[in-house]
């Protein structure tokens, strides 16, 4: 699960686990949009996209 934890100079601050990096992780607006889906039992790819 991506944490969005805060927003600066027009990036997101995320904690992202799902990457290497994944603590401070920054993501541009497109970046961050793309990155967002269901997992869709594997199907990531046509997993819908979805926020709570």
């Amino acid at each position: 699960m991506l944490v969005i934890k805060g927003y600066k100079d027009g990036k997101f601050i995320t904690n992202d686990p799902g990457t290497r990096r994944g603590a401070d992780f920054l993501y541009s607006y497109e970046g961050l949009y793309n990155a967002i889906h269901d997992w869709n039992a594997g199907n990531v790819y046509a997993g819908r996209k979805a926020m709570i």
